[in-house]
């Protein structure tokens, strides 16, 4: 009984509630979840943003105003708070009583006119209308973990974004010294070659060098405008916007990824607490499913009837389903089934997140090794012969040719540590999504796929085989 009138009063506020009030409050805490994950501003339908974007864009752009900019205008952000205020309404209208129904019924006799009229409202909303909230609070929860997972994707998709700006970015400047290198080797050519101390072999062949150093350098400008449209549309900012510029590189080293990784990417997993709210609606759905196919209907109420001669009558109005065909089982058997279906792929979840921390980790730590070495042996290596091979150009122990040719070996150096920071910087990002809560299984299968193209480049350069 205590039961019943808990759920009459609950019943009866929800009834009186706008579904405005839920929708706010859900969209706050879905805002404060993006926020612990990732930080940043969040939608603001109200708010008039065009003058702070544009502030943002005027400065150097840094990842986080970048950022912050997705957050507040890309459209995706706008249809997940819409998409979470149709699950808060669903909550809200679970909540409702079904309305009542008034029936009249006239008959026309000689000696005068019946009248039967008929107020009837459903009894077992008393029962299922708590069971029923279950379901849709455990369903709106759900949906707010997958939105928050898709919110901190895409937060992590603008800063993947941003690493390969700044990477085409660095790599338009070396193709760029490189093509001017090969511009100034030939034209040294071409005044050998019209003094007769250069043959045609070689003035075509820096020709070609030149020629080809400036291909180069048009597809590293192309792939930098390309990156740019990525990031602007991850920002939701359009093309005409005014031209930004990235702010100065951060010099910040990768990092090592933590040691409890995997334990970390299992407790703020929002893949598994979407999975877990799946699992709680199911399991409400059952017991909702095995009721309703007990008692599928059944309304009470009051019947009022005035006879021909003008006499009244009232009285109480029952109506009650029989469950003689159905009884449920089906239905029951359906809820169960779905219920089991999603703790078995729940457990899958946690295996693919476990096996992604680890890949994730250990690709991060190879990739900071493999930095470091470019940064402690490989680069600096270059850089001394380059000064060296000046030192003996210096003495005219050497000629221009052979400064241009090391000049030319430590821009590759330079290139490849370029693409050797982006890989790492790349590598950290998909762990620390991972760490936030998103789990992405493309970008396990790439950094698996990966491993493996690298992993058989290694057996081919040293003749290893299977």
């Amino acid at each position: 009984m205590r039961r019943v009138v808990l759920a009459l009063v609950s019943s009866l506020a929800v009834s009186c509630a706008s579904p405005d009030a839920e929708i706010a409050a859900d969209r706050d805490d879905l805002a404060r979840t993006i926020a612990d994950r990732v930080g940043g501003a969040s939608f603001d339908a109200g708010a008039d943003v065009d003058a702070a974007i544009a502030e943002l864009l005027a400065k150097p752009l840094t990842e986080s105003d970048a950022v912050k900019i997705a957050l507040i205008r890309n459209p995706r952000v706008r249809a997940a708070y819409e998409e979470l205020g149709v699950k808060s309404a669903e909550l809200v209208q679970a909540g409702l009583f079904t309305n009542p129904v008034f029936d009249a019924q006239a008959r026309f006799f000689d000696e005068g006119t019946e009248l039967e009229l008929g107020l009837a409202a459903s009894f077992l909303d008393l029962f299922f209308i708590p069971i029923e909230r279950r379901v849709a609070s455990a369903e709106r929860d759900a949906v707010k973990a997958e939105l928050a997972r898709r919110m901190v994707a895409l937060t992590y998709d603008v800063r993947r974004d941003f690493v390969r700006v700044r990477h085409a970015q660095d790599l338009v400047a070396i193709a760029r010294h490189t093509a001017e290198g090969a511009e100034r080797a030939h034209t040294l050519r071409s005044m050998l070659h019209a003094a007769g101390n250069a043959t045609d072999v070689e003035l075509a062949r820096d020709a070609m060098t030149w020629s080809a150093a400036e291909l180069a350098a048009d597809a590293a400008r192309a792939d930098f405008e390309a990156a740019r449209e990525s990031l602007q549309l991850g920002m939701g900012v359009a093309s005409t916007a005014e031209r930004w510029t990235l702010a100065p590189a951060d010099a910040q080293a990768p990092g090592d990824a933590p040691a409890n990784a995997e334990a970390l990417a299992q407790e703020r997993s929002l893949d598994h607490a979407a999975s877990a709210h799946r699992v709680a609606a199911l399991d409400a759905g059952v017991e909702l499913a095995s009721w309703t196919g007990l008692f599928s209907s059944g309304s009470a109420g009051a019947v009022a009837k005035r006879e021909p001669d003008g006499a009244w009558g009232v009285g109480p109005a029952l109506s009650l389903a029989l469950p003689l065909f159905d009884q449920g089982q089906a239905r029951t058997a359906i809820a169960t089934a779905l219920r089991e279906r999603e703790v078995a792929l729940q457990r899958q979840l946690e295996l693919e997140i476990g096996a992604a921390a680890r890949v994730f980790a250990l690709r991060l730590d190879e990739a900071a090794r493999r930095l470091a070495r470019f940064d402690a042996d490989y680069v600096p290596a270059r850089e001394r012969f380059v000064a060296a091979t000046l030192q003996n150009y210096n003495a005219m122990q050497i000629g221009a040719f052979d400064v241009i040719t090391a000049q030319r070996a430590l821009d590759d150096a330079r290139r490849e540590r370029a693409i050797a920071a982006a890989d790492a910087a790349l590598a950290r990002l998909d762990l620390d999504e991972l760490l936030a809560g998103s789990l992405d299984p493309a970008r396990f299968d790439a950094a698996v796929a990966k491993r493996g193209s690298e992993r058989a480049g290694d057996m081919e350069s040293t003749g290893e085989h299977r």
